[in-house]
């Protein structure tokens, strides 16, 4: 292992491996040491482009928010007084008992739309409380744009079933939006 270079509480190396040379980024938090692969070494064309990397990846700042969980409490922190009590009450439960336990300890950068989805596709839950589950994932994400804590939201957005399936009203007339989309396509 060779030492690239040195930043702040961090550093970059290069790690031998037989499949080729990668660089990675290590840091120390809480006293402990951490270590991020950020890819082949023939991916960065120079070590400005590494440290460049990691800003986006914000790897390594002890400001900010790490995981799902940290997110969560940052969300619930900031969006309690603006969401109606009943709204509020069903995005905890679902919170506590969904999103916490399967994705509380991963990294934000770490969460893929797939990964999610997929995880969706093999819990016994009825579409309509997936979708919500997937929804309220979407909220804390975009909260986490908005704050300037990450600077993509995974894709969220599925076609995976979960959608609102009924296009009616109460009163059985189309949505607006269901019938200019058929408009749209004839």
């Amino acid at each position: 292992m060779k030492k690239v270079g040195c930043y702040g509480s961090g550093f970059l190396t290069r790690i031998r491996r037989t499949s080729g040379d990668v660089v990675a980024y290590r840091w120390y938090e809480n006293n402990r040491e951490h270590k991020k692969i950020l890819g082949p070494v023939s991916k960065y064309k120079s070590e400005a482009a590494a440290w460049k990397e990691i800003e986006r990846l914000r790897i390594g700042r002890k400001v900010g928010l790490h995981t799902v969980n940290d997110l969560v409490d940052h969300w619930r922190e900031r969006e309690a007084k603006r969401r109606a009590s009943s709204n509020w009450d069903n995005y905890q439960g679902y919170i506590r008992k969904w999103i916490i336990p399967v994705w509380g300890s991963r990294e934000l950068q770490e969460v893929k739309a797939v990964d999610v989805e997929d995880w969706l596709g093999t819990v016994d839950l009825a579409p309509g409380s997936k979708k919500r589950i997937r929804d309220i994932m979407h909220l804390l994400y975009e909260h986490a744009i908005r704050h300037e804590h990450i600077d993509r939201n995974p894709n969220f957005e599925s076609s995976s079933g979960w959608e609102a399936v009924d296009d009616t009203d109460k009163a059985g007339r189309e949505s607006a939006a269901s019938v200019a989309q058929g408009i749209a396509q004839a």
